[in-house]
């Protein structure tokens, strides 16, 4: 496999515009398609050959904090 070393203009002329995309999602606040996303995490674990994990959607990430404390009595809020 060969690396790229140089870009050409066309690739070049298109970085603010993959950079913007990206800045997008990465910033968005829109609600994730669930089923989507599980069949994404079980086929990434399908192709590594792993037992596909429980997949728990939570609505905010202090909602997904409590679930892990319910799920592990041992951790407590004063540790985080």
């Amino acid at each position: 496999m060969s690396l790229i070393e140089k870009l050409t203009p066309e690739q070049e002329a298109l970085i603010p515009v993959y950079r913007e995309k990206w800045r997008a999602i990465a910033l968005s606040t829109e609600r994730i398609d669930r089923k989507k996303a599980a069949e994404a995490v079980k086929a990434a674990y399908t192709a590594i050959h792993k037992q596909e994990p429980e997949i728990i959607f939570c609505e905010s990430p202090y909602a997904g904090l409590k679930i892990i404390y319910q799920k592990l009595p041992s951790l407590s809020f004063n540790n985080l």
